[in-house]
């Protein structure tokens, strides 16, 4: 792919080099930043994690989808493998409020405490 992107800028390897390096950077602070919400607002009872509904609705979606993937990887439900739209299909479902609904066993809970 490098050869041919360098017909169109030869420029192209060391932009993506940079890019690589912006980008580790950047998934370090995200990861550190997700544990550091998850161990101040994340209650987690034998393999049950809950947090505040309202709490999660103002976090950064983001950091929200990296929530639902650390908790899962907690409850070793793969949480790594997670494709992106079922991490999604979680993360509504938890926002929205209480209707029974559960994905794949995973429950939110009432409109006050959420929880995987």
């Amino acid at each position: 792919m490098l050869p041919y992107l360098t017909r169109f800028n030869e420029r192209s390897p060391s932009a993506l080099h940079r890019l690589a390096d912006l980008m580790d950077g950047e998934d370090d602070y995200m990861e550190s930043e997700t544990r550091r919400l998850y161990s101040r607002f994340v209650t987690r009872e034998n393999d049950f994690h809950s947090w505040s509904a309202e709490w999660f609705a103002g976090v950064h979606v983001a950091l929200q989808r990296r929530l639902i993937k650390l908790i899962l990887n907690y409850l070793s439900a793969g949480g790594d493998s997670m494709d992106f739209l079922k991490v999604e299909q979680i993360r509504r479902a938890v926002l929205r409020p209480a209707t029974g609904q559960s994905y794949n066993g995973y429950r939110a809970g009432d409109s006050v405490y959420q929880g995987i």
